[in-house]
């Protein structure tokens, strides 16, 4: 699991990846600034909770989704908040490029890659 975020309490952050040493990775930067430490990197799953507007989001998912192996998954959240209405609109134009959109519980969204 490797986790992205800027503005994390890292204390508390860091002592529950602790418990997976191993498998596990904090990385504490912006998310386009944190796209370098991936390179070369593949998963199975990429989730997205981060900047919430429109342009961010657009970026994160062209940064990010490619790096999702094929069959694996990426997503996100707060999809449909009327606090952030750039999420749908940036997720709801993946559909133009031939994906499809699972919608869940609490504004949770995702697509097989």
């Amino acid at each position: 699991m490797i986790t992205i975020d800027p503005a994390c309490e890292m204390t508390r952050v860091q002592t529950i990846l602790d418990k997976y040493k191993e498998r596990s990775r904090l990385i504490p930067k912006r998310s386009d600034d944190a796209l370098e430490d991936l390179k070369g990197m593949k998963f199975d799953f990429i989730w997205v909770d981060g900047d919430h507007g429109y342009d961010q989001v657009k970026r994160d998912i062209s940064n990010y989704m490619p790096l999702v192996k094929p069959g694996g998954f990426f997503g996100g959240h707060d999809y449909g908040s009327p606090s952030y209405p750039g999420i749908a609109q940036a997720v709801g134009e993946l559909e133009t490029t031939g994906y499809k959109i699972f919608l869940e519980d609490d504004g949770v969204w995702w697509v097989n890659v």
